[in-house]
C-alpha cells in the first residue's frame, strides 16, 4: 500500500471515529497504525492475512444462523409471559453479532444483509452495531447443531429454546 492509499484509509478510519463514537478509540488506533505503516496491523485491518472473503458455504452458514435466530425470536413472541421470563437469563437467545476483530468477514456480510439489503432488520433492535466484540462463529455453530432438526414454521417451545441456547 503506497502513502496515498494509507492516507485515504487512515482518513476513512477517522471519519468512522466521528460516526461511531462508541468505537472511536479503536478507529483512531487503526488510523495511527495505517499512517505509521505498521504492516501486521494493516494486514489484519484489510483482511490480507485472512483470505478476505467468505466462501459460499460460509455465507450460507451466516444465513442459516440468522434464520435460526429469526425462528427463536418469532417463537419467543408466541410464548406466555411466564415462559419468556424463564428465558431472561439465556443471553444466547438473541443474535449478538460477529466479532469485528476476529470475524470481520462474517461481520461485513451480516452488515451487508441487514443494513444494505434490509433483511433481518429486526436484529438491529437488540444488536445495533452487529459487533459482538467476542468470537461467536463457533457458538452459533454449536447452537445450530442443536437447532437444525426443528421444522421451520413450527414455533419452538420454551424447553426447545432453552435446549438450543443453553451453554455447553
Amino acid at each position: 500500500m503506497d502513502e496515498a492509499q494509507r492516507l485515504i484509509l487512515a482518513n476513512q478510519y477517522r471519519i468512522l471515529a466521528l460516526l461511531e463514537p462508541d468505537c472511536a478509540a479503536d478507529h483512531e488506533l487503526n488510523a495511527e497504525a495505517i499512517e505509521n505503516n505498521y504492516a501486521p496491523e494493516i494486514a489484519t485491518l484489510t483482511g490480507a492475512n485472512r483470505g478476505g472473503r467468505l466462501t459460499a458455504e460460509q455465507c450460507d452458514e451466516v444465513m442459516r444462523t440468522l434464520g435460526m435466530f429469526t425462528h427463536i425470536d418469532v417463537s419467543m413472541r408466541k410464548l406466555s409471559s411466564a415462559e419468556r421470563g424463564e428465558l431472561e437469563s439465556f443471553h444466547r437467545k438473541r443474535f449478538q453479532g460477529y466479532d469485528g476483530n476476529n470475524e470481520g468477514e462474517h461481520l461485513g456480510y451480516v452488515r451487508h444483509l441487514i443494513e444494505g439489503r434490509r433483511q433481518y432488520v429486526w436484529i438491529l433492535e437488540t444488536t445495533p452495531d452487529l459487533n459482538s466484540r467476542m468470537p461467536t462463529v463457533d457458538l452459533y455453530r454449536d447452537m445450530y447443531a442443536r437447532y437444525r432438526h426443528h421444522p421451520i414454521g413450527v414455533p419452538l417451545s420454551c424447553a426447545e429454546i432453552k435446549a438450543i441456547c443453553a451453554p455447553d
